[in-house]
């Protein structure tokens, strides 16, 4: 089935981790059927970075195996064991051990078959963690800041609603450039270029994805990248129609106009039943 949403899907926002570690899978393999056979499209893992408390889970089990030997007469012959006696014996358990867990994302990078230590275009895809201020949020920050000042290329992807703006242009240049509000974006700056230099792909809630260009090395020319085509078919094969519920309101919630869209798109999909709904 597949999002009853034009574009990207608000209610994925929820399940995030999933979507983001599947999405990066579907980007990189759409990346290595149309670049030219000396490039790669590889994933590079990295650990999340949560605020402190956001997220733990028991990681730690014990086993104990208990072998019963044979017992052997003076002549050698086998004798079985005697049947163990049931018995009423107290157990004290002690705590359970947990710890905080970072997951683990990934992005990707295109390099070169023939050189694969040199990133050509570094492709990130923006996580809760880098838009949660924090520790993650500063890292990326920080990575983003390197790239910037280097000769690789950058693609920055926000699909998330929630969280500070993150990617590197300003907002309010965005704003002042295309003249309109939106949810989602992606920019590109190109290695070696002026950091008041990008591409920037605006999207609203409303809007099917965009191509966008990926650059590679000259002379080679940029590959077109169908972010709606790749998420169209990472959304079908990851069942999240089975998984969303769409009865429910998104969250981050939508508000105003975009709220009564989605409402009366829903409503129209069967995926909701009628109800009352104002217009904020």
């Amino acid at each position: 089935m597949p999002s009853p949403f034009p574009g990207m899907d608000p209610y994925l926002e929820s399940l995030w981790y999933d979507a983001h570690s599947r999405l990066i899978v579907y980007i990189s393999t759409a990346l290595n059927r149309v670049m030219p056979p000396h490039y790669i499209a590889r994933l590079e893992e990295r650990v999340a970075l949560l605020p402190t408390g956001a997220r733990i889970r028991p990681d730690v089990s014990l086993l104990e195996q208990i072998s019963v030997m044979p017992s052997r007469t003076a002549g050698g012959a086998t004798v079985a064991p005697p049947p163990p006696e049931a018995a009423d014996l107290p157990l004290e358990l002690s705590p359970f051990p947990f710890y905080e867990e970072a997951p683990v994302e990934s992005s990707i990078a295109v390099v070169s078959v023939r050189e694969r230590t040199r990133v050509i275009t570094a492709i990130e895809l923006l996580s809760p963690a880098n838009k949660e201020n924090g520790s993650g949020h500063a890292e990326y920050l920080r990575k983003q800041s390197q790239l910037l000042r280097s000769s690789t290329h950058l693609v920055e992807m926000d699909f998330l609603r929630a969280g500070a703006p993150t990617i590197a242009p300003p907002r309010q240049r965005i704003r002042e450039r295309h003249g309109r509000t939106w949810e989602y974006a992606v920019s590109l700056h190109r290695g070696g270029q002026s950091l008041e230099q990008f591409e920037v792909w605006p999207i609203s809630l409303r809007e099917r994805l965009p191509r966008i260009r990926i650059p590679l090395e000259s002379p080679d020319a940029d590959v077109t990248l169908d972010l709606q085509a790749v998420f169209d078919q990472c959304y079908d094969d990851s069942g999240y129609g089975r998984s969303l519920d769409y009865s429910q309101d998104a969250e981050p919630l939508l508000e105003g106009d975009d709220a009564a869209w989605a409402d009366q798109r829903l409503r129209e999909r069967g995926l909701r039943g009628d109800r009352e709904f104002e217009n904020e």
